[in-house]
């Protein structure tokens, strides 16, 4: 599952039927994210591997930063209370997930922004 997907060789081939409507909503939403019905096979992998399918460098380098500081705050949490629990929980504590917290909310402004812009 950690494995790159960018460079490695496409061997494998996935094929399926859909209905009229669902075929009409992927071409919408490949259109609206900004790609060509030539592009279908790499849209669908991209919704598959990353969720996301945007082509914005911007966007994904946003989301990108989020994931990051989101896992940071996780490991803060985990650690506050790990030392809670261990009955050594400090104010220090609880200001430094509150730091966390607010970079959180200042890069999903950040995104906010950046999609409006779009």
């Amino acid at each position: 599952m950690g494995t790159k997907h960018k460079h490695t060789l496409k061997c494998r081939k996935i094929s399926f039927r859909t209905d009229e409507d669902i075929y009409c909503i992927l071409m919408n939403r490949m259109k609206v994210d900004g790609y060509r019905e030539r592009d279908r096979s790499k849209y669908l992998r991209q919704l598959i591997v990353a969720g996301i399918p945007h082509k914005n460098f911007e966007i994904r380098k946003a989301l990108q930063e989020l994931s990051y500081e989101i896992n940071k705050i996780g490991c803060n949490v985990n650690q506050i209370t790990k030392n809670h629990n261990s009955l050594l929980y400090s104010k220090q504590d609880r200001q430094q997930l509150e730091e966390a917290m607010k970079n959180i909310m200042e890069l999903e402004m950040k995104i906010i922004e950046t999609l409006k812009s779009k």
